[in-house]
């Protein structure tokens, strides 16, 4: 089943998948990965009810389960539950304190409109790991404050240090 289930999901089959993952849970309902396997696949898809619902299940199963935070937040600031992504967010950072959790908390403090916040998370993220090409969103941010001046400087710094096509054209 769990090779089918990825099979499904490397073919773009949600459906398929989400069947093979609802049947695994059936054979092992404690089981806190099937559980967030099945939340990640309402995810991608943009199903949010359906993916809170899945993430809430992994985390009654496993309070401690840091990857679940992250898109759970992601879901509840996407339906504009700001002070209850942001909380969960932190949740996500005192678990796994990654430039992941970082940006993550970031993008829910712009959706929030917090962009001084945003702006601190994001960069902290940028500093752990200047690796991952966040550098971009600095320079959103700053777009999102119309401080247009430190968006060119920002875009510049980015690009002066990509060489990825993906990343440059970000």
């Amino acid at each position: 089943l769990e090779i089918a289930a990825l099979n499904a999901r490397i073919s773009g089959d949600v459906f398929e998948e989400r069947n093979h993952l609802k049947q695994l849970i059936d054979f092992r309902p404690f089981s806190a990965e099937y559980h967030y396997e099945l939340a990640e696949s309402y995810f991608h898809t943009a199903d949010v009810t359906d993916a809170v619902a899945s993430y809430l299940n992994v985390l009654t199963l496993d309070p401690q389960f840091a990857r679940a935070y992250n898109h759970l937040g992601s879901c509840l600031s996407w339906e504009g539950k700001h002070d209850q992504a942001l909380n969960t967010l932190g949740r996500y950072v005192e678990l796994d304190n990654t430039p992941n959790a970082y940006d993550s908390l970031s993008d829910a403090q712009w959706r929030a409109g917090r962009y001084e916040e945003a702006f601190g998370l994001k960069l902290r993220a940028v500093e752990i790991d200047p690796t991952r090409g966040w550098q971009y969103k600095l320079a959103y941010i700053r777009l999102l404050q119309g401080r247009y001046e430190a968006v060119e400087s920002l875009t510049e710094g980015y690009l002066s240090t990509v060489t990825l096509p993906i990343q440059r054209m970000r």
